[in-house]
């Protein structure tokens, strides 16, 4: 099952590469004070979640904030299409994640980039995504190193 996971989650996190970055780095050209503030509330929120492992609300929270940040592209279809990415990836990784501690690090990201988004720091923004993304494979794969060694 892990390997069959892992391949599932390498190519969703290949296609999210691919979709969320650009488009991110090309809404953070034109946002604004006030959405980046609405947005920085619930990232906030995310943060609380995570230090108290509250990986229902937490999830909850973390879909409407990439939603809203995707929802700046004014393309629905968009939004629609990354969240059902965002979804499967979340069903193979965030048990990982939660597993290795990681949840408050992956909360920080929103964080770090609504400050490069507010900024226009495009390059930051572009870094700060890639590697939020990745969090989902890079923690599925560490954990399942650490179950392997463990037998």
């Amino acid at each position: 099952m892990v390997a069959t996971s892992a391949e599932t989650l390498r190519q969703l996190t290949e296609i999210r590469l691919l979709l969320e970055i650009r488009v991110t780095v090309e809404i953070a050209k034109a946002v604004t004070p006030k959405q980046v503030t609405r947005l920085r509330e619930i990232a906030m929120e995310i943060q609380g979640f995570a230090k108290e492992n509250d990986l229902m609300n937490f999830i909850e929270m973390d879909r409407i904030f990439h939603s809203g940040i995707l929802e700046l592209s004014g393309n629905p279809m968009l939004v629609e299409v990354a969240d059902q990415f965002r979804s499967r990836a979340r069903i193979h990784a965030l048990p990982y994640i939660l597993e290795s501690g990681q949840l408050e690090a992956s909360a920080l990201e929103h964080i770090q980039l609504l400050d490069a988004m507010d900024r226009r720091d495009l390059e930051t923004v572009a870094k700060v995504m890639e590697h939020h993304i990745n969090y989902t494979i890079d923690a599925v794969f560490a954990m399942s190193l650490v179950k392997k060694a463990a037998k």
